[in-house]
């Protein structure tokens, strides 16, 4: 504390100045007042010398009154404050409202869960009667994601567009850009109906139906046809273009007519080949785009799907009552920590009070201690100077009046360990209740299989009053 601090620094201040101004003075009053030779009196008071010494260090004395006065009284103020002001958790009331928000949690994500349990139940009997009615024994098998093959897909593009449009570049009166635009749009026509059949029409092979092959046979064939079409018609456009640019669509048309695979220029016959190239990898990423078997991917998705809703809903409820948990056990934390701040704030202002009561006592006893030597070297000087005993006056000087340092009742310190007694007893009733929470949160992670059982039981009974068999994958 500055404050004690400043005290001692006046005090010794005090003192020392006193002693340099007085020793001397006061050693040659003792011989002149020894030599003077006085005869006794009745009158027993100090004599005057000895009553200036003691004025002097009472006056010290005096003046270290004020400071530890108000430095008391500022402690002992603050002191009451934090006494009056200070916070009572209540325990108890946090644990029941950790309890509370947990059955909130639970009570929000009941009807969600069993609505999206009874949707995962009835895409999985769906999942079960597609492969039953369709005779399937193994898993989809799809890609994860369509970014590949759309990949794919935009690199074939860009392939065959720009391949064709180096030749139609050659012959086109448009230049570079105009052969570039032509072979772009007879590439994408290309590259989107090959996919399409790939990815529609191609496994309907595998179907279990006749029927649904006699579809992609008829389908087949006529992608066959377009295709070859697409790739005959770009030969004769581009080979129509060397020889007549003005009317290349007429002469085109006319040569398709007349012979479809009169086709004599190398160019021409390359973009077929590279048309066809194109077509066949534009299939084959359409096939490999989902399952083989026709809609059984899609099935499968939507049981997976499903499936992956509700289990993340169910991980959604266990992180809720976690985070209840952590919020609960933060604010245990928190008032723990603010009952221990209170507790070291009183005890800190308590031993800084008795500190300083301490400290002034010393500083008192410093005060008598300087008093009596100075008292008993005027005594000594004065004695040697005297032939005869001392008057009766020449007694010792009365003490110093001292100023209570301690009160009598230390109001505080009965109060303080009664305080710091109740703040330790709701300190060690919230890490209990603290540890009971983590343990509640345990207890309700584990709880949940059971509690998930009933609604995945109640799910399934409902699914059984709708009508629908109740299987198992």
């Amino acid at each position: 504390m500055q404050e004690l601090t400043d005290m001692r620094n006046m005090v010794e201040s005090r003192i020392t100045d006193y002693l340099l101004k007085n020793s001397e003075r006061i050693r040659e009053d003792a011989v002149q007042e020894g030599k003077e030779e006085r005869p006794a009196t009745n009158d027993k008071r100090p004599d005057r010398h000895q009553m200036q010494i003691q004025s002097g260090f009472q006056q010290i004395q005096d003046k270290l009154q004020t400071p530890f006065t108000d430095l008391k009284s500022k402690i002992q103020k603050r002191m009451e404050e934090r006494l009056v002001a200070r916070s009572k958790p209540e325990p108890e009331p946090v644990y029941a409202q950790f309890l509370h928000l947990v059955s909130i949690e639970k009570l929000k994500s009941a009807d969600q869960l069993a609505q999206k349990r009874r949707t995962e139940r009835k895409r999985m009997l769906e999942l079960r009667e597609f492969r039953r009615a369709n005779n399937l024994m193994r898993e989809a098998n799809y890609p994860l994601t369509g970014i590949y093959h759309f990949g794919v897909m935009v690199l074939i593009l860009a392939v065959e567009a720009a391949i064709n449009s180096g030749f139609f570049a050659a012959a086109s009166p448009y230049g570079l850009s105009g052969g570039f635009t032509q072979a772009l749009v007879i590439s994408f026509i290309n590259v989107a109906f090959s996919f399409i059949y790939g990815w529609k029409l191609l496994p309907l092979f595998h179907h279990i139906e006749p029927w649904r092959r006699g579809v992609g046979t008829i389908a087949t064939a006529g992608y066959v046809l377009l295709i070859g079409a697409l790739a005959l018609i770009t030969a004769h456009y581009r080979a129509a273009l060397t020889l007549s640019p003005e009317s290349a669509d007429t002469y085109a048309y006319e040569r398709i007519m007349e012979d479809p695979m009169g086709i004599g220029a190398v160019a021409s016959l390359f973009l077929i080949f590279v048309t066809l190239i194109i077509a066949v990898i534009g299939c084959m990423d359409g096939y490999t785009f989902d399952d083989p078997y026709p809609g059984y991917g899609q099935v499968y998705r939507s049981h997976m799907d499903s499936r992956e809703d509700y289990e993340e809903t169910r991980e959604i409820l266990r992180d809720a009552i976690l985070e209840v948990g952590r919020r609960t056990v933060s604010e245990y934390e928190a008032r723990i920590s603010e009952v221990k701040s209170q507790v070291l704030e009183l005890q800190v202002d308590h031993d800084q009070l008795k500190t300083l009561e301490q400290s002034v006592g010393e500083l008192q006893q410093r005060i008598v201690r300087n008093y009596g030597i100075l008292v008993r070297l005027y005594q000594e000087e004065n004695q040697q100077a005297r032939t005869s005993n001392p008057p009766k006056h020449f007694g010792a000087p009365e003490a110093l009046v001292l100023f209570g340092v301690t009160n009598a009742e230390d109001r505080f310190t009965s109060r303080i360990g009664g305080v710091t007694q109740e703040l330790e007893i709701l300190r060690d009733q919230m890490l209990v209740l603290r540890d009971q929470v983590n343990k509640r949160v345990e207890e309700e992670i584990a709880g949940l299989r059971d509690w998930l059982q009933d609604i995945e039981d109640s799910a399934d009974q409902v699914i059984m009053e709708e009508g629908l068999p109740q299987t198992m994958m």
